[in-house]
């Protein structure tokens, strides 16, 4: 299992990226090539193929982030994918929404 960013116990957002194995009970900070995603929470993620993909979130309380981000699982590194600056808010592309863990083909799955 692997969880990128959120809030500490000070509010402060985070980028760390940790991996749990299920096998040891433990967890295990990756530390991966290439530039992190910004600091973030409320954010949505999934696995795509070698993929874990970041998308969106809360920068701080006035700024929505619109940005993806994938990590590579076999190279050990993050990519930053460039997108038009202005996501639609509704249709057959990512949308940017806090606490919405998927929102693609109109449909939105909502974070629990």
């Amino acid at each position: 299992m692997y969880v990128f960013g959120g809030k500490n116990d000070s509010s402060e957002k985070l980028n760390d990226l940790w991996v749990y194995n299920i096998g040891d009970k433990r967890w295990v900070e990756v530390i991966a090539d290439g530039e992190a995603p910004y600091e973030r929470s409320g954010h949505s993620s999934d696995v795509y193929d070698d993929y874990l993909v970041i998308f969106g979130g809360i920068w701080d309380v006035t700024k929505e982030l619109n940005d993806m981000h994938l990590y590579c699982f076999s190279q050990n590194r993050w990519i930053t994918i460039n997108s038009s600056a202005n996501s639609p808010t509704i249709g057959r592309s990512p949308i940017r929404k806090q606490g919405l863990d998927t929102g693609l083909n109109g449909q939105l799955a909502m974070s629990q």
